[in-house]
Formats: structure tokens, sequence, C-alpha cells
């Protein structure tokens, strides 16, 4: 969250003032009586009259998120809201002793007092003005931490009354022998039901594979500029986001509207993009996978060079490490019938192959797909598990209840499986020259298992 944009983000509604003019409190009326005619699901109006709700969230913090600004093994961004009378942004954290595995994340402890040797760091807050009212977000950026280690912290103002539960967190090794990853496309769902997404989330981190973190590919919920979805999106994710850092990419859903103020408010995410895209594109490492996530909604002619220079200078210098993954919501390679992204393939797709991008990750189809090696628009089919020739391209289904009806296995797809049956998940297994990537559906049935190698 960059917080100089927090009380006013782009395309955020503010109140109305409060002394209005007959005529135009008569037109705001009629506006308001459109939408129900209409039947329109984005029309802002009905949200907008919420607005005069005033303070959401509580003196306990809620909306907790983990993610990262720096390094994993040493460093861990927690993200809150509370009502905007809480000013003070205050984290108590120590280390756990025993087990220090990331399947430990996240849980609350027995012990609720934090022990004598306890740390405390102060962060920033900003009040952040959205459609059903006003909140105050918090951001604190625990630094100096020890690599693989477990954590417990609690997140408040600091007085007695103002504390959340204790939760637990891992950092990374600093050499890791293997990155596990869960990976989740398109989570949107209704605005007060997002029960399905806390379904597949929590099917995800008990199931055997355990992960260091989450990535999703965008449209993490249906309307971006509408809180109700951020809130039902929150409260389906509680238990897991509080322990497991999320690194989310822009859908088109987000930033419908002026949603992509909402979408930096929520998350505290790297800076190191290019200007006008900060934390809409950014990269990290994590042992030796490169991400970088991209806005394939930055659709205009300047902010797409913009972008496109920033990501050369990027690849070019994570060149040598020995895994790059590139991770944007609409996918170059559809699945869904008359929906093409060619203006993708050309502006992106010759960087993956020059710089040689291993995968790309994209979601916006709502099914599953693996692509064979591609390199300059070659399929290599001869060879189906071998990176040395081409990128693998993945959509990544879907995590909510959207589904589209007429997706199917393109000629460049070496595995499918529709969205409609199900929601799905993926997990991607990083250990030396090699990445295992499954994927299945919401039941545990496994729709695809392979190794890549390079």
């Amino acid at each position: 969250m960059e917080l100089t944009r927090v009380s006013r983000p782009a395309g955020s509604r503010q109140l109305f003032p409060l002394k209005l003019s007959v005529s135009l409190l008569a037109l705001f009326l009629g506006l308001v009586v459109i939408p129900a005619r209409l039947g329109h699901p984005f029309w802002p109006f009905p949200a907008m009259e919420k607005a005069f709700a005033g303070n959401l969230g509580s003196r306990i913090p809620d909306q907790i998120v983990l993610s990262w600004t720096g390094s994993p093994s040493s460093t861990q961004a927690i993200t809150w809201r509370t009502t905007t009378d809480v000013e003070k942004s205050v984290v108590q954290y120590w280390v756990m002793e025993g087990r220090q595995s990331p399947s430990e994340a996240g849980k609350t402890t027995d012990t609720q007092v934090p022990p004598a040797e306890s740390s405390t760091t102060t962060g920033t807050s900003a009040i952040f003005q959205s459609d059903l009212g006003v909140m105050r977000i918090h951001e604190v950026n625990l630094t100096g931490l020890k690599p693989g280690t477990r954590y417990a912290y609690r997140v408040g103002d600091g007085t007695a009354d103002g504390w959340s539960p204790v939760y637990t967190f891992v950092t990374a090794v600093q050499q890791p022998q293997q990155v596990s990853v869960l990976v989740a496309g398109d989570s949107q769902s209704l605005p007060t039901n997002y029960s399905l997404w806390q379904k597949v989330l929590q099917t995800a981190v008990h199931d055997e594979t355990p992960e260091n973190f989450l990535v999703q590919t965008g449209d993490l919920v249906d309307a971006g500029a509408e809180e109700q979805h951020w809130e039902s999106w929150f409260a389906a994710g509680r238990g897991v986001l509080e322990g497991l850092p999320e690194m989310p990419a822009l859908g088109n859903h987000e930033n419908a509207r002026g949603g992509a103020g909402y979408f930096t408010a929520h998350f505290q995410l790297p800076t190191n993009g290019p200007e006008g895209l900060k934390e809409l594109a950014y990269s990290f490492d994590y042992g030796d996978v490169h991400w970088i996530v991209l806005d394939s909604e930055a659709t205009s002619w300047s902010a797409r060079e913009q972008q496109l220079q920033w990501l050369e200078a990027d690849l070019q210098a994570a060149k040598d490490r020995p895994w790059k993954v590139v991770v944007f919501h609409r996918t170059p390679y559809e699945v869904k019938r008359w929906r093409p992204n060619s203006d993708l393939v050309n502006f992106y797709v010759p960087l993956f192959d020059r710089y040689h991008v291993d995968l790309v990750l994209s979601g916006h189809d709502h099914s599953y797909a693996r692509s064979y090696p591609l390199r300059q628009g070659q399929v290599a089919k001869a060879t189906p598990t071998d990176l040395t020739q081409g990128t693998v391209y993945i959509v990544t289904g879907r995590s909510g209840v959207k589904t589209y009806t007429d997706t199917y296995q393109p000629d460049w797809a070496a595995a499918f499986a529709s969205g409609v049956p199900q929601p799905n998940y993926l997990n991607l297994i990083f250990s030396g020259r090699t990445v295992r990537i499954i994927n299945r559906y919401l039941d545990g049935t496994v729709t695809d298992d392979v190794v890549l190698s390079k």
C-alpha cells in the first residue's frame, strides 16, 4: 500500500457534501432508483448510498494479511484494518521454539501472552475511504528476522484490549532445497458469499503438500471497487492469510471502476516496479526462484511501454537466476473461445523468449491448462517436459464460483481440466533443476501431475 494514496486512491468515491441543492438531491435520488430497473451488477450508486454508514472495522484488528516488500528470509510485511480512531500500528513478535515448518504458519498459539523476550515494532497507518465507509489500514514491516525460523506475533495499538489473537509465520531459509508455492486462479464470488473460496483455500493448506506462500493470478474479488467483496474475501481467508504470505496480481475485476486503489490499499507489496504501477507490477526472490508480477490491465500505450522497459531491465538483472516465473491476470494463450489476448502475445512474449522465462502463470479463463514448451510461436510437442525448449504457460483455473462452459483444450495445451465441474488449485514445487506441477480439483482429484526439467 502506498500510504500517500490511501486517503483517496484513484477512482475511489468521495462522500457527497452534506449541503446539497434540491436539484442535485433529486438527481441523486433518481440515479439510485435506476439500477433496480437496469439490474446492472456493477452499478455504483447503491454502494455509494452505503458510504454514509461511516466507520468500518473495530478496535480489534481484522483483515490481517502477510506479504513481503523485502527478503522473505529476514523480513515480514503485515497489514491489517481497524476503525479510524485506532491510530497506532504495533506488532509484538517472538521466536517460537520447536518445529519450524510452513505447515505450522498461521495457527494461533495456546499462549496469548508474549514472553518477556518479545520484540515490538511500530509502523504507519492511513485512513482509507471505501464505498461502504471509512477505515484505517495499518502497515508494519518486520526486519532483521532469523532465516528459517518460526515466529509468533500479534498486531494492535499496544493497549491491553487492542490486540489481535496470536498467530505464527515462518521465515524462508536462506538457500532452500525446495520451494513450494500454492497457486490459485480467480476466486471472485458473490458479494456476501466467498464460502467456496474458503473451502478451496482450507483444503489446499491442509492437504499433503506444504507451501511457503500463496500466489493469486488476479480477480481475487468480483468487484474491486466494492468493499463488501473485500470484506467477504478476507473473512473467507481468515485462519490462513495471517500465516501464509499472499503475493497477488491485479485482475480486470479488481481494476474496474477504480478498484486498483482498493487493491493497493489492502496489500503491502514491493514498490520496485515502474512509476505509475507501484505495487501492481513488482518482483521478488524466494530461494532460487525469481518472481515477476505484471499488471495485464495496464492497457494504455505509455503504461505498457513503461512496464515493458521495466520488465526487460528486471529480466536482465535476473538473467542468472536458476528460475524465472512471470505472473499476470489475462492469459496470452486463451482457453475460452472467442476471447484472444493477442496484444499480450505481441507485447510481452518476445521478452519471455529472449530471457528464457520458465513459467508464465495467468488466470481469467476459469479453466486449467498447461502448455507444451513454447518459443517464437513454435510448440515443442516432442519434448513436453523440457524447459530448455521454451516457456510453459499455465492458465490457473478458478477458485471461486464463476465458470465458463465454452472453454476447450487448444492444440498448444499438453494438459487441460475444465473449470465447470469443480474449482481447483495448483502446487508448484521447485527443487534443483526441476519443478513439479500438481493441479487438483476441490475433491482431491488430480488432473495434472508432471515434472518439468531444465
